[in-house]
């Protein structure tokens, strides 16, 4: 079985004290601040 989850990515990082304010965050987000995005999908998954 495959199972297709939609953790709400932006959301969660703003919680968490991203900025997100430039059309290309989540590039962003990869090359500067990983671990916020590796952190909220490991919430989501585990």
């Amino acid at each position: 079985m495959i199972r297709v989850l939609d953790g709400g990515l932006a959301p969660e990082l703003e919680a968490r004290g991203s900025e997100l304010s430039d059309r290309l965050w989540s590039a962003r987000l990869l090359l500067t601040r990983p671990e916020p995005i590796e952190e909220v999908h490991l919430a989501t998954m585990g």
